[in-house]
């Protein structure tokens, strides 16, 4: 058992109101099960959309949680901050290959290349709705920060 909040509301840019939501959360774990330490799930977890930022992290310690587990496909390496982790989805249809794949890493790979994709396709379609003959640049449409 973990805790995930109280109440699962978006709480990006409010740590404090986080952190108490969370404690609830903590609370009532302890109150029903009797649980002494327990780890952490974000609500929503996108760490790119801010709902596993520094400042939340830093909530969830002071919490006394063990750690925050993030919804980034990402394998846990020794030297990664425990309240960064990320965890895999287990579904119906997993087969023990798939899990097989998705503890080795395999599947860590297709959400970035998703989000990239996403992130081009968003500018291709700015491109093609921007009047002809506009000034702008044409070379940042492929560019990728990451």
């Amino acid at each position: 058992l973990g805790a995930h909040t109280h109440t699962h509301a978006d709480h990006r840019g409010r740590p404090s109101a986080f952190r108490h939501d969370l404690q609830r959360s903590i609370d009532t774990l302890r109150e029903r099960f009797g649980l002494d330490k327990m780890p952490f799930a974000f609500p929503y977890g996108g760490r790119d959309a801010g709902f596993a930022d520094d400042d939340l992290a830093e909530a969830a310690r002071q919490t006394g949680v063990t750690c925050g587990l993030t919804t980034e496909p990402e394998l846990v390496e020794l030297a990664s901050d425990p309240f960064q982790w990320g965890r895999f989805d287990v579904c119906p249809w997993d087969t023990s290959a798939t899990l097989a794949a998705k503890l080795s890493g395999w599947y860590s790979w297709a959400p970035r290349l998703n989000k990239r994709c996403a992130r081009c396709a968003k500018q291709l379609l700015r491109r093609a709705s921007r009047p002809s003959g506009s000034s702008h640049s044409d070379s940042y449409v492929f560019r990728d920060s990451h």
